[in-house]
């Protein structure tokens, strides 16, 4: 219906209609870091917490990888499941979940600036 009602106001004024079209301007993708240099990691505590419960209780095991947007600090913020495997465990969402736990350095292992770019963390759930 919107997109009608524009329709009909350029067909009533004709000269209302912009001479050249507008382009909209895409934002550039951010880099993906794919050499990460961490100054911090989940403590073991902290990987027990986060394992999901039904999981614990079944043995199951899985994996999931989730794609992060590095902040100041080092900190990963926006993280979303990018694949989960291994059953309706909710491997994705504890690996969400556990991104608070890890830091970035300010550079790559191989220079590369992180602040703002991407990053892929991969993590396997498993059970000893």
């Amino acid at each position: 219906m919107f997109l009608s009602l524009i329709a009909a106001a350029l067909v009533a004024n004709p000269e209302a209609a912009p001479a050249e079209p507008v382009l909209l301007a895409a934002a550039a993708p951010s880099p993906v870091i794919a050499d990460p240099a961490w100054v911090r990691t989940p403590t073991v505590e902290e990987l027990i917490s986060a394992f999901p419960v039904a999981a614990v209780e079944k043995g199951a095991s899985g994996e999931a990888l989730i794609e992060c947007q590095v902040r100041a600090g080092g900190a990963l913020d926006g993280c979303y499941v990018i694949t989960e495997r291994g059953g309706d465990y909710g491997f994705g969402a504890a690996t969400v979940q556990l991104a608070q736990y890890f830091r970035m350095a300010p550079r790559s292992q191989s220079g590369e600036p992180t602040e703002g770019a991407m990053v892929r963390l991969p993590m396997v759930w498993k059970l000893n």
